[in-house]
């Protein structure tokens, strides 16, 4: 994940010396945030079943595995994230419902 985060990170450099919206990245930066809650989510789990009871107890693993289930959700989800990435492939509008819509 470390590359990728540097390389998001240098391109919104460029943009912001260029003056440009960071709005030309959002797909980027979309698919990272679900790759990235989804990667930590599933390590998190891992933890808690190779420390077994002991992960649920109060501590880092079980803050890690809290925060990691909290990434997925927090806005935009990765539910509706998926939906921006799918649409953006297709060349629709990102809105969730527009005139032309369903």
């Amino acid at each position: 994940m470390r590359p990728w985060r540097l390389e998001l990170a240098a391109r919104l450099d460029e943009l912001w010396r260029a003056g440009k919206p960071q709005s030309e990245i959002l797909i980027s930066r979309t698919e990272f945030k679900v790759h990235a809650a989804e990667v930590a989510n599933k390590v998190a789990a891992a933890a808690l079943t190779v420390t077994g009871g002991y992960g649920y107890h109060q501590g880092p693993i079980e803050r890690s595995f809290r925060d990691a289930r909290a990434a997925i959700t927090m806005g935009p989800s990765n539910v509706i994230a998926r939906d921006w990435i799918g649409k953006a492939l297709v060349g629709l509008p990102l809105e969730l419902f527009y005139e032309e819509g369903e």
